[in-house]
């Protein structure tokens, strides 16, 4: 923008900033995202008395956003890949299913990250770009309780001394022997292969799972809400968008 339309700061107006969105070769989650910096530079602008106003910006009908399905999958067939990885590495996997977090905050959970007196895990830790950081992506901490089921397989989990992280690639080369975001999608897509499923590692997972609760177990999107610790509520209603089952169900008179 700068060189094909050159302005001051004072000059950055709503009719400038359209414009500018006009012109950003990106999605409308892209475009949103390089206005929201634009909007955080203007604000700091702002403070330093740069400007004397932050000026409005594009309504959120203007950036053509548009959210798309989400592809998820029924519990059997969750269940059926998973199992199909090699046991070795089912734990980490068992343990997104369960908990419904991200698979960077699985990767960098750590042994002291599980609170034996309260059976619940600490998540506040998360890799980004690869590197491991001390804090969520949300920048919140969450006190996520162990699933019963998960409880099972946390007991017959190997113990690597060598390591502080929680879940330990036997085979890894990184430092601590974490695995990596690459390692456990290529884990994935394998199982994936293997049972005739073709869905990324996210969607098959916590996706999946959140859509189960609603779908499948008539959960209410207030529960999944607490459960996932999400802050907004729209959120979680993505989830709910894709309950055809459910609706099926409700059309038919037969309820839950």
């Amino acid at each position: 923008m700068t060189t094909k339309n050159p302005y001051q700061l004072h000059e950055i107006q709503y009719d400038v900033l359209c414009k500018l969105l006009n012109d950003i070769q990106r999605t409308g989650k892209g475009k949103k995202n390089v206005m929201y910096c634009l909007r955080r530079c203007l604000v700091h602008a702002y403070k330093y008395n740069r400007i004397s106003a932050i000026p409005l910006f594009p309504e959120e009908n203007k950036y053509n956003i548009i959210d798309p399905i989400i592809q998820w999958l029924p519990e059997d067939r969750q269940i059926k890949v998973i199992r199909a990885i090699p046991e070795e590495h089912q734990p980490i996997f068992w343990w997104l299913k369960y908990h419904l977090r991200r698979p960077s905050e699985a990767m960098a959970l750590h042994k002291i990250d599980y609170m034996r007196d309260e059976d619940a895990f600490l998540i506040r830790r998360t890799f980004s770009a690869k590197q491991l950081v001390e804090h969520t992506k949300t920048k919140r901490q969450h006190l996520i309780p162990c699933h019963s089921e998960f409880k099972k397989i946390m007991k017959k989990m190997p113990v690597y001394l060598n390591s502080p992280f929680f879940f330990v690639n036997p085979h890894g080369k990184l430092e601590g022997n974490h695995y990596s975001h690459c390692c456990m999608r290529l884990i994935w897509i394998n199982a994936c292969q293997k049972v005739g499923e073709d869905i990324d590692m996210y969607s098959g997972l916590k996706h999946s799972s959140c859509s189960q609760y609603i779908n499948e177990k008539g959960y209410s999107m207030d529960e999944v809400q607490m459960m996932t610790d999400h802050a907004r509520r729209e959120s979680v209603k993505r989830y709910a968008s894709v309950q055809l089952e459910a609706k099926r169900r409700l059309l038919e008179g037969k309820g839950y």
